[in-house]
């Protein structure tokens, strides 16, 4: 019997996004519950793990190492990206270009804060923006912590189809070819009263009013209006704009957003 592949998955955020922090970390205890009998187990790193007790060097500087041990990086930011967000950003890429992790993720909530922000803190986003560009390294925008948790329920699929996370289960390896073990299950409502609710995970259909639903094989039935787009875990809301977080696979058809694309 072999032992459980542990990915750590370290999250960096300012305070102004703690329950967006708490959302991620309950995500990953659900998935974690529905992937431990298959040998993956998901561990998340953050500040909130640390002692605040005196520390030989910066406590920063323990943040740092944890980041260089962990295998996917997650940051988050809304309407400030602070120093320490930033520094702990500047050194994932560091250890990316070193050793090909941790993957990277940027996730900006669009949600109009409370407060507006400050100048200063404004521009700290924009400049991380500026940054971002420089690299070729798009972000991921979210408006809800449901979008978030949905989001990265996509990329764990993804991540486990490409072995970058790996199960162990008793008797070895998932043979080539076997189907992933069961997603955990999201719901998330885009555009509240207008136009589609959307449930997601795995098995998952989606219904309502100017929604398309495609399953595992992608076919499914089409509405006409606003539309959204469900293959096995993969969101595409075209109200406003269209994101592919998957493949799509069109068979003499369209992928129909706010413009049309032809096959």
């Amino acid at each position: 019997m072999r032992g459980k592949t542990n990915t750590r998955i370290f999250i960096a955020s300012s305070w102004q996004l703690r329950k967006d922090r708490a959302a991620f970390r309950e995500l990953i205890m659900e998935q974690n519950n529905a992937w431990h009998e298959q040998g993956a187990f998901l561990q998340v790193v953050g500040w909130e793990h640390f002692l605040d007790a005196m520390s030989p060097t910066r406590l920063q500087d323990e943040y740092n190492q944890a980041i260089r041990d962990c295998d996917i990086f997650v940051m988050l930011y809304q309407s400030k990206v602070g120093k320490y967000t930033r520094e702990e950003f500047e050194v994932a890429l560091a250890q990316f270009r070193k050793t090909g992790r941790p993957l990277i993720y940027t996730y900006h909530k669009t949600l109009a804060p409370k407060k507006p922000p400050s100048d200063e803190d404004a521009q700290s986003v924009a400049e991380f923006e500026g940054r971002l560009k420089g690299l070729e390294h798009f972000k991921t925008e979210y408006p809800s912590r449901k979008g978030l948790q949905l989001h990265f329920l996509q990329q764990l699929h993804r991540l486990a189809k490409e072995h970058v996370i790996d199960f162990a289960p008793p008797g070895g390896a998932l043979p080539p070819g076997a189907p992933l073990p069961a997603l955990t299950h999201i719901s998330i409502t885009v555009n509240a009263g207008r136009d589609t609710v959307v449930a997601t995970g795995h098995g998952a259909t989606a219904v309502g009013r100017g929604g398309m639903v495609i399953g595992d094989n992608s076919s499914g039935n089409n509405n006409t209006g606003h539309q959204t787009i469900i293959d096995r875990q993969t969101l595409v809301d075209t109200g406003g704009g269209a994101y592919v977080g998957g493949d799509v696979n069109v068979t003499g058809g369209n992928v129909i957003g706010r413009d049309q694309k032809g096959a």
